[in-house]
């Protein structure tokens, strides 16, 4: 799990000052449907999870609450009409890219604002599972395909951690 606080900084989440332990069973039990794979913005107070389970699947938002420890007013952020989201990650202007699985003409890499509107598109030959930033600046994107590893230099940054 990680915590964006500030934009500016990404640490594990026992520094942050919310509650990993307390956190983490309350997306366990939010998140029924087989939740795929989960990022947390802390500036927001907002949790990204991946609901795999779910016809279509769909990636929905919950608020950080209280004292870090409960999630609230859990929404559907993105429903995958054509495809599948997995792996996730937030650029510096709050982004979120989504390792993206629909089969041919449809796998890669999707990009989507603030708002849920999709905004960009990485195409692979195959579906991809992850993504993290690296580099210099983090402005270099590593996407975790089935039979591959490919990098791309990207527009923006990612923001720390990942």
């Amino acid at each position: 799990m990680y915590l964006l606080r500030n934009r500016e900084e990404i640490t594990r989440s026992r520094s942050c000052g919310i509650c990993a332990e307390s956190l983490s069973k309350s997306v366990a039990s939010v998140a029924g449907n087989s939740p795929a794979s989960q990022i947390f913005r802390s500036s927001y107070f907002r949790v990204y999870i991946v609901e795999d389970g779910s016809t279509p699947p769909a990636i929905r938002a919950y608020d950080v609450i209280g004292d870090g420890t409960r999630l609230a007013n859990g929404r559907v952020f993105i429903r995958a009409e054509n495809g599948a989201p997995d792996g996730l990650r937030v650029d510096v202007d709050g982004n979120l890219w989504c390792g993206w699985a629909g089969g041919e003409g449809r796998d890669g890499v999707m990009i989507f604002n603030k708002g849920g509107v999709p905004i960009g598109r990485i195409d692979l030959p195959e579906r991809c599972a992850n993504v993290c930033f690296g580099g210099y600046r983090r402005s270099r994107l590593f996407m975790v395909a089935s039979r591959s590893l490919c990098a791309l230099w990207v527009g923006t940054s990612g923001a720390p951690g990942g």
